[in-house]
């Protein structure tokens, strides 16, 4: 039964095939629970065995890390949240033969939002695992019907898609769509950014733009879209860098104070005012590995010409004269 569902997960089984799964998967529990632990090791070894990126194991040690936990929440803890975690697989098998639409669905449209400094694993109804980065909203339909699979993103999160070459996965984010196969990618699109940016970790992606030729991503190259220039722009980067946000460390190159601030508001709950117009223009960088918010202010005041005063959640910054 082990090869048919490493099949399954692989995505090459036949109608028939995939009915004996889905009832097998209906019978127990524990075969749930087989079947999430395949799943995992299945992902995680794709991953590890990537020959196109040169910061691959940075990932899969974060993928390895993510697995053991949930192996852990199994052992000690049959609560509320972990039923609701079981059940969910469960559902999304039991309605792959339905017949629904991401705009025009006969189930529900399922809507998953994670509040400032909460991240959220989420698995979609093909396999597909999300990681919901804070202060975001991911869109889906209960089963994904027709030629494509259609998620609508506002905010950030990190993909590893279900490969099937018959339904490519696409995210919807704000100006531009990303349309893959199977790949693992981060995706940052939240409202109030000045850009959109995509960063391909495995496999490949295409961005999409209106009447204009798809721009196709390589692993370790992240586009970034500009929204009121609506200027594409590829550039090769440290992709476990850019998905260093799961392990709560905010990595900073060259970045404008308004962009970090923007991220620091969404990861510690907090307002900022900045008091000087040349902070405006002042670019930083910096790590703050996990750090609290009065822990993240001192290095700042420590490493750059900008000073601060913090009351209750509100924090002013200025540039020392």
């Amino acid at each position: 039964m082990h090869r048919l569902i490493e099949k399954y997960i692989k995505g090459t089984v036949s109608d028939e095939e995939r009915k004996s799964v889905i009832k097998w998967l209906r019978e127990h529990p524990e075969n749930q629970r087989v079947y999430n632990r395949l799943k995992a090791a299945h992902v995680s070894s794709r991953i590890k065995d990537s020959k196109d990126i040169s910061d691959t194991d940075s990932y899969s040690l974060i993928v390895r890390k993510k697995i053991k936990n949930q192996e852990k929440k199994k052992r000690y803890s049959y609560g509320a949240i972990g039923v609701i975690a079981l059940l969910i697989p469960v559902l999304i098998l039991f309605y792959q033969y339905g017949n629904d639409h991401f705009t025009n669905s006969s189930f529900a449209l399922i809507t998953e939002r994670t509040s400032i400094g909460e991240q959220k694993e989420i698995v979609l109804p093909d396999g597909t695992q999300v990681v919901l980065n804070s202060g975001s909203i991911l869109k889906y339909p209960s089963h994904f019907r027709g030629v494509n699979r259609e998620v609508v993103l506002r905010g950030e999160a990190l993909f590893d898609v279900t490969h099937n070459e018959e339904k490519p996965f696409i995210v919807k984010a704000n100006e531009i769509d990303i349309r893959v196969l199977g790949t693992s990618f981060n995706v940052k699109s939240y409202k109030e950014d000045d850009n959109i940016e995509t960063t391909l970790i495995t496999g490949k992606v295409e961005i999409l733009e209106d009447n204009k030729r798809p721009v196709l991503l390589r692993p370790s190259q992240k586009a970034t879209f500009n929204k009121k220039s609506t200027e594409l722009v590829v550039d090769a980067v440290k992709s476990e860098e850019i998905v260093a946000w799961q392990k709560g460390v905010l990595i900073f190159n060259e970045t404008p104070m308004r962009q970090i601030v923007l991220d620091m508001e969404r990861k510690y709950d907090v307002k900022f005012n900045i008091e000087s117009k040349e902070l405006l223009h002042y670019k930083y960088t910096g790590t703050f590995n996990d750090l609290t918010i009065e822990e993240v202010m001192r290095i700042l005041k420590f490493s750059s010409p900008i000073n601060y005063k913090i009351k209750g959640k509100q924090i002013s910054l200025y540039m020392e004269k």
